[in-house]
């Protein structure tokens, strides 16, 4: 799996493309580096988010994979920024755990991101483009 992330600072926009096959150890790894290497920039905390899965070829989590990798990601949670990350999924199997993790995510108190999830890349940004 590859991950690869685009900052628009004009737009206060990061987007990370993901391609290949995905595991659940790949997926952790990737964003507690995700975490460390972009997100604690100074300015970035508060950029929205895309995370396009849609060249994914297989993705192999487990439920409890899900809630670990949305108990990560609300660490990153800045509580006086809210921000918005939009998943965008092609598969059904991607979508439903897309959906999964956006449940689990909005349980943790500490989240402040406002999740969305989209099968069409072009919705995704109008969505975390929209104020």
């Amino acid at each position: 799996m590859r991950a690869y992330h685009q900052i628009n600072h004009d737009s206060n926009l990061i987007t990370t493309y993901w391609d290949g096959n995905t595991a659940d150890n790949e997926l952790i790894d990737a964003l507690k580096k995700y975490h460390h290497d972009i997100k604690a920039q100074a300015g970035l905390c508060s950029y929205n988010e895309i995370v396009d899965f849609s060249c994914v070829s297989k993705i192999d989590l487990s439920v409890k994979e899900i809630l670990l990798l949305a108990s990560i990601a609300v660490q990153s949670d800045i509580p006086t920024s809210k921000t918005k990350l939009a998943l965008v999924v092609s598969s059904n199997m991607a979508f439903c755990f897309a959906k999964m993790y956006k449940k689990y995510r909005s349980t943790f108190k500490e989240s402040n991101k406002e999740l969305g999830v989209f099968r069409v890349s072009t919705d995704a940004l109008g969505w975390v483009n929209k104020e």
